[in-house]
């Protein structure tokens, strides 16, 4: 991905995670959530493109069920 790819439409939520990154944020943990090309990986690929190198980060994904999700797979994964 380019750099100059600008990121449209997520800044507030950008902003969010980089006060949450940075410990400026009343939460240190964020889980996100949405439909399938809404933008999820792409705000993450950003914040993990302006945030230091010293920032733990933790990323994990879903798997996909013939009979629907399960319970907290998003965080165990």
């Amino acid at each position: 991905m380019s750099d100059a790819e600008p990121l449209i439409g997520r800044e507030a939520e950008l902003a969010l995670l980089i006060d949450v990154a940075a410990g400026r944020a009343d939460r240190s943990a964020v889980l996100l959530g949405g439909d399938a090309g809404m933008g999820k990986t792409r705000l993450v690929e950003e914040l993990h493109r302006r945030v230091p190198d010293e920032v733990v980060r933790a990323v994990g994904a879903c798997i996909h069920t013939a009979h629907g999700a399960l319970p907290l797979v998003a965080v165990t994964e």
